[in-house]
């Protein structure tokens, strides 16, 4: 079958056949990978419509800092005079931690916690959020494509956190691309927004295209040559590309995936770029910012990336689809920061790759998610067609790419949510607080036409549970992370230390104080431990003598030191936690007002937290050193970036830290 029509059915697939749910008993002691009888009924949550016409079918799930999910997808509604034809809507729902419906979601008595979103492009039949993001304040952002019976149209809307349309955003809250599909959604730093899918081309020949917009949803002219957008694969016009997976850095770069065709269609292969801020081709990656590939053993002519995440190390993992002699099948690979495929990956069969069996009976199956567990190991949900009732399955490798024992079956969980009706698929995924959240649809009934919404909540070892829910038996323990047993000196531009990994310093383009601009990598990316005892005369009472930490490329040895620029950098945490706080000197007053310092908390790149002050700048004639505490509570997270900002473009303050103070959670008896 070519790679065309494989593409055309997984469209069909994911626009028309709804996904789904129901539980089995499982042993009395719980595994990871069993359901978490905490949640919903026996681990299993369903939200069924008031219309008994309607179908709902996720295609993203995730969670929310107070524990609660969002789940987007569309709701397609039977219309006997149109049996047929599609009748699909945008949807978002939010769900209590307990997997109740949330009434304060939404306005319609009848259906709590559920908003269909307006009909955004008159004329299209088939309206389905693809991506989502939960900004910091609590809106969320959905994007996806309307198509069918009218004008192929991406789509971007923002919705206030109670799920009313923020009309203040784009055009009365939508941001609409005509002749696009919009199949990836990302947040940067700034707040700006990153969408990538496909543009419509002469000849029916699809450009992968990748947009970027203001957070006002204006398109953002500082990124690519098309007003926002830049156009991938042109110079192969006979080819076409698509888009289905966008991550960005630390640094605001992007890499975005999905697949690469031949000019005859024949054939896909795995298609992957990396971009940076300006959507600029990262000349350090791949063959010019690119790379094209395929397993290196398999004659696969259907291969497409569909989920990327990367690693704090910089490694890129990926999980996508490959054709072998049973059907389409999972593929997941790691790739090193440059493009080159990590032959440690793998269960040794594909060095650099590691093929899943899943769903023997099954010819088609595709991943439809990838989390990583903050220990490293790897978490996907699948979906998949069968001739029998399909089931939803969640599958665990370890940090190596082997398939985890210690999950479940083999590392395998398959739940049959539909057991007296037609189907479950598991369509989404996500963590929440460390515990795999898969999402889907469910036809429970034969003789019904609902499909109704289903959510499984699984066990993982509170080990690598980074929120315990009993909380009169959990505690916390304050870990402080110093650098006075270091040896003065340059730690270069990655530096572990204490459970840490700083890295990705100075990496963004910005502004001195007068105006003049810099770009990355001028301050300097190194780490430096800087010997600061004549500080500590001043400041006996500030962080612990006699070092302190500091970026950038001047380092003055002995007690005299140097307060280095800073215009962004990020830690990352081997464990989670619930807390921090981190003291910093810098310099006010002179040149420096007016610039806002911002503390950040992510948890699986999102973000969860954050804590910010604004440099003094009342005596413009002179500037002092100063004092301050950052401080973030009440959200788990397992990234920090800090960042230097005026009028909304980086600054190059001058800063020193110490003493990072980590809250994290410790399980009871």
């Amino acid at each position: 079958m070519s790679a065309f029509i494989h593409r055309l059915a997984r469209v069909t697939r994911l626009a028309g056949l709804l996904l789904a749910g129901s539980i089995l008993a499982g042993p009395a002691l719980a595994r990871d990978g069993d359901p978490d009888r905490r949640f919903g009924q026996d681990g299993v949550a369903f939200l069924a419509s008031s219309n008994p016409n309607d179908r709902l079918r996720p295609t993203q799930v995730a969670a929310q800092p107070d524990g609660k999910l969002l789940l987007a997808g569309s709701r397609d509604r039977f219309t006997p005079s149109a049996p047929f034809d599609p009748h699909a809507l945008g949807l978002v729902v939010r769900l209590n931690p307990d997997g109740s419906a949330d009434a304060s979601f939404g306005s319609d008595p009848a259906d709590p916690g559920l908003v269909v979103l307006p009909d955004l492009v008159v004329g299209t039949a088939m309206q389905v959020v693809e991506a989502m993001q939960v900004l910091g304040d609590g809106s969320i952002l959905v994007a996806g494509t309307a198509q069918a019976f009218g004008p192929l149209t991406g789509f971007v809307v923002k919705l206030a956190a109670d799920g009313s349309v923020d009309r203040d955003f784009g055009d009365a809250g939508v941001i609409r691309l005509g002749g696009a599909r919009f199949n990836a959604l990302a947040v940067d730093s700034r707040g700006r927004i990153v969408v990538a899918g496909e543009l419509a081309g002469a000849g029916g020949i699809s450009r992968a295209v990748v947009a970027r917009y203001t957070a006002a949803g204006a398109p953002d002219a500082a990124f690519g040559d098309r007003d926002g957008q830049v156009l991938l694969g042109q110079d192969a016009p006979a080819r076409a590309g698509f888009l289905r997976a966008v991550h960005v850095g630390a640094d605001d770069g992007l890499l975005v995936a999905g697949s690469w065709a031949e000019e005859d269609f024949a054939s896909d292969a795995y298609w992957i770029h990396r971009l940076d801020a300006s959507g600029a081709p990262d000349p350090g990656f791949g063959d010019g910012g690119r790379r094209v590939f395929r397993l290196p053993d398999s004659s696969s002519t259907v291969n497409g990336i569909g989920y990327l995440v990367e690693q704090p190390s910089g490694h890129i993992v990926f999980a996508g689809h490959h054709e072998g002699a049973d059907g389409v099948g999972l593929v997941v690979g790691r790739l090193h920061a440059d493009g080159t495929t990590d032959v440690r990956f793998g269960d040794g069969t594909l060095p650099g790759y590691a093929r899943v069996a899943i769903a023997p009976d099954a010819w088609n199956r595709y991943p439809s998610g990838l989390v990583r567990q903050s220990d490293g190991r790897l978490v996907l949900s699948a979906s998949y067609a069968t001739g029998g009732r399909s089931q939803f399955i969640a599958l665990r490798l370890t940090a190596d790419g082997r398939l985890d024992p210690s999950f479940a079956d083999g590392g395998i969980a398959t739940f049959d949510l539909a057991a007296a009706g037609v189907f479950s698929d598991a369509t989404a995924l996500t963590l929440t607080a460390g515990q795999p959240v898969v999402a889907g649809a469910a036809m429970r009934s034969a003789g019904a036409r609902a499909v109704d919404l289903a959510v499984v909540k699984l066990e993982n070892d509170g080990v690598f549970r980074e929120v315990f829910d009993e909380a009169p038996a959990a505690t916390s323990t304050v870990v402080t992370i110093g650098y006075d047993e270091l040896a003065e000196g340059f730690r270069g531009p990655v530096f572990v230390h204490g459970g840490t990994t700083w890295r990705e310093v100075n990496g963004v383009d910005g502004a001195y104080p007068d105006g003049e601009p810099f770009v990355a990598g001028e301050l300097g990316t190194e780490v430096i431990v800087e010997d600061a005892r004549m500080l500590f005369d001043d400041f006996p009472t500030y962080g612990s003598a006699p070092n302190l930490l500091t970026f950038g490329t001047a380092l003055v040895p002995g007690a005299n030191f140097t307060v280095g620029p800073l215009s962004s950098a990020q830690l990352d945490l081997d464990t989670p936690a619930v807390g921090a706080r981190l003291d910093l000197v810098h310099y006010e007053n002179g040149p420096w007002g007016g610039i806002e310092v911002r503390l950040e908390a992510y948890f699986h790149d999102s973000l969860v937290g954050s804590a910010s002050f604004t440099i003094a700048g009342g005596s413009p004639g002179r500037d002092n050193l100063a004092l301050r505490t950052l401080a973030i509570e009440g959200a788990t997270f397992d990234t920090l970036r800090l960042k230097a900002t005026l009028g909304g473009t980086y600054a190059a303050p001058r800063i020193m830290l110490d003493n990072l103070r980590l809250t994290r959670p410790v399980a009871g008896p």
